[in-house]
């Protein structure tokens, strides 16, 4: 296996920068930085990738003399950097990177940064261009970034100059944003964490935190320029990741044992997101409820019909949830789903010739750091255990994009269990009644084949050959019947990137889906463990199959789930920052009318806006504010109605506290940053904002005159030419 190296890079602004996220801040500026979730810039590793590939191309072309070097060059460029469309199993030389995070935080996040505003030529007039005006977030210079890269000890000398060479980054560097200064340095191995051996066992249980965003991409949900992402990781990834360890590390105990490890023998169910300790299962379908959530019943017991009469919607229960007991004696299903965000990115992909460039742009969405992953693995050989647990390495990249700084994760726990938490949490345990009831969850997405090979779903009866009677026959009883069910079906597919193929996509039950059945005598317990240990129907080593017989006072009419609630721990918890921006946005959003209706003209207010932006940069000094209030109101009494009422709300922010200005509650109130410049700041973004809806309403105006003058043109050419065919006709 090839020896690697991590190298410590830290990024110093030499001057300002625009990171851009390719998104705006509505109220705020047209170019908003790429932050994280408490509002802190940082720089994306894919954007990072970028320039090193850049710095690394212009430095092997510059050393390369004649042709064979320079055919050296390009292999060596594609073995480090990779190349579009790449499938090749063996990434060994891939450089990987992390983003790039501020390695000093300043007080607030809002210390970060500043406005800049900017226009457009008109170049036939040699003015301005009319609605061109423009603003761009920056990230201020002196900030220092630090990441990490790593690559293989051969490639040391080769990627260090490439990051020293890096000079630019961000947007709009022809204008003098974003030039660094870049500082490399070679990190010390730390000392690797003794291995715990596994022993024998028939299931190993992990955890992994992400420490970077994950791209799980959902294909299914994606479009040709959007890809969604999945709220889990799924089981074929760990699966992969487990197998390239293997084939790497270990080859001849991997070639002994390939066959096995690689059929079912071997499974993979999804990593769910984790909430505390609570064992993670999808959310159960079926639920319903009233609108003020006194009602909640499942339609496996209650008479359907009643349902859509009492005017019962769908209960909301997320994607994940835990059934824990309430203080009445019954049970309440809390849900939470994965928190993710979003990013703009541009791909830069060489045309069939390589004759240019093809640029396009895309939006990702991801998992985002810091959430915690439960997964297992399921042994049917218990002496595989040591070997294929010891394979999910300590650190490591998973999912898409993994060398452009995306799903690096940290194994908090690896250990042999019995069985999954979720079977005893949930399941039947020793000395529990089993009836001839049984509600049967998907934890996984599922589709079983019929006696001729078919995908079939389950018919009502079994009938002789079908999945229903084949189920049965794994239960061991004489008849099973669907009494009820609340599903879903989905597609699932998959790649193989040896072959570089796609899998056929098959329908399932998705996972989540219900169904009450009906034996025509109990199954014994451990008849139900072995179907849940073993799962049904196809595609069971990539973690699909797997299912669960929840404990039937789940669904008891009495003391069953009688609500659902957000899990505590599992709401999306916004910071005080995030809260206070939000808050922000919404009073801009509110008070913005009162500036388009003074009928001031955008070029007035974008005027206001730029005495506020340099009135912060000066410290809070705004007697240029006051001045041009001032110069306006002195003029004729019909200009200077336009400005009595804006300046009265200018000078009310200015002298109120930013905490009552924005009506913020208690708690907030001591978070809130207050000065002269954060209430100037705030009123840049309500100019900014009032600024250009008012060039779009003027726009949009414009151009109803315009058809209307059109129609009246056509019209009157139409009488015209009327009258001529009549005197014609006389």
């Amino acid at each position: 296996m090839t020896k690697r190296v991590t190298l410590e890079v830290s990024m110093r602004l030499v001057s300002d920068a625009v990171f851009g996220s390719g998104y705006s801040d509505a109220g705020g500026a047209d170019i908003a930085v790429c932050k994280d979730s408490d509002g802190w810039p940082y720089l994306r590793g894919s954007a990072w990738k970028g320039l090193l590939r850049e710095s690394m191309e212009n430095l092997l072309a510059w050393a390369a003399a004649d042709a064979q070097q320079r055919r050296a060059a390009e292999e060596t460029l594609a073995a480090v950097m990779g190349e579009s469309g790449r499938n090749c199993a063996e990434d060994a030389r891939r450089v990987t990177l992390t983003e790039l995070c501020l390695r000093e935080r300043p007080s607030a996040p809002e210390d970060c940064y500043q406005t800049r505003t900017f226009t457009s030529l008109d170049r036939t007039a040699g003015t301005v261009a009319a609605g061109s005006l423009r603003s761009a977030e920056c990230v201020c210079r002196g900030l220092t970034f630090v990441g990490e890269a790593e690559c293989a000890v051969e490639d040391r000398d080769l990627v260090t100059q490439a990051l020293r060479g890096i000079r630019w980054a961000g947007t709009m560097r022809s204008r003098g944003f974003g030039e660094v200064d870049c500082a490399v340095r070679e990190r010390r191995p730390r000392s690797e964490r003794s291995k715990a051996a596994l022993s024998p066992g028939h299931c190993i249980r992990y955890r992994l935190k992400l420490e970077s965003a994950a791209l799980m991409t959902d294909l299914s949900r994606s479009l040709d320029n959007q890809y969604e992402t999945r709220g889990y990781i799924p089981g074929s990834a760990v699966r992969g990741l487990v197998m390239g360890t293997l084939a790497a590390e270990r080859p001849e105990w991997f070639a002994a044992h390939k066959t096995e490890i690689l059929s079912d023998a071997v499974r993979f169910p999804d990593a769910l997101p984790v909430r505390g300790e609570l064992p993670p299962i999808p959310s159960v379908r079926g639920f319903y409820e009233s609108k003020d959530k006194t009602e909640f019943v499942s339609v496996l017991t209650a008479n359907p019909e009643e349902i859509p009469k009492k005017g019962l919607k769908r209960a909301k229960v997320g994607e994940f949830c835990a059934l824990t007991s309430d203080d009445a004696g019954g049970y309440s299903l809390r849900y939470w789903q994965a928190p993710t965000g979003g990013a703009t990115r541009i791909s830069q992909e060489r045309n069939a010739d390589k004759s240019g460039d093809k640029d396009g742009m895309f939006q990702t969405q991801f998992l985002l750091p810091g959430q915690e992953f439960e997964g297992y693995i399921l042994l049917d050989d218990p002496t595989l255990a040591e070997t294929v647990g010891a394979a999910i390495p300590q650190t490591a990249h998973i999912g898409a994009d993994r060398f452009a700084g995306f799903g690096k994760y940290t194994r908090t726990l690896l250990e042999v269990t019995d069985s999954p938490r979720w079977a005893e949490a949930y399941g039947y345990r020793d000395g529990d009644a089993i009836s001839e009831t049984l509600y049967m969850l998907a934890l996984s997405p599922f589709a079983v084949r019929d006696g001729n090979g078919r995908i079939q779903g389950f018919d009502r009866d079994a009938e002789n050959g079908s999945p229903l009677a084949q189920l049965a026959e794994k239960l061991g009883v004489e008849s099973l019947t669907v009494e009820a069910c609340d599903t879903s079906l989905a597609e699932y597919g998959g790649y193989n990137r040896i072959w570089g193929c796609h899998l056929p996509a098959v329908r399932m039950y998705d996972r989540g889906s219900v169904f009450k059945l009906r034996c025509g005598s109990a199954p014994s317990l451990d008849a139900l463990r072995n179907v849940q240990a073993e799962g049904i129907g196809i595609r069971r080593e990539d973690g699909f199959g797997q299912v669960l017989f929840l404990r039937e006072t789940y669904f008891d009419e009495e003391t069953g789930v009688r609500a659902s609630q957000p899990d505590e721990a599992g709401e999306s918890v916004e910071t005080a920052a995030a809260a206070i921006r939000r808050t922000k946005y919404g009073w801009v959003m509110e008070n913005a009318q009162r500036v388009i209706q003074s009928e001031m003209s955008p070029s007035q207010i974008g005027t206001l806006q730029s005495l506020c932006e340099e009135a912060a940069r000066r410290g809070g000094v705004s007697q240029k504010i006051d001045k041009w209030f001032g110069l306006n109101e002195s003029k004729n009494i019909r200009h200077s109605v336009r400005f009595s009422e804006i300046r009265q709300l200018t000078e009310t922010v200015l002298e109120t506290p930013l905490s009552r200005t924005l009506k913020l509650s208690p708690p907030l109130e001591s978070a809130c940053m207050d000065s002269k410049e954060e209430r100037l700041n705030l009123l840049r973004m309500l100019f900014n904002y009032s600024r250009r809806e008012k060039q779009d309403a003027d726009a949009k105006e414009t151009d109803a005159d315009a058809k209307e003058t059109d129609a009246d043109a056509k019209e009157t050419d139409a009488g015209r030419n009327i009258g001529k065919e009549g005197g014609e006709a006389c």
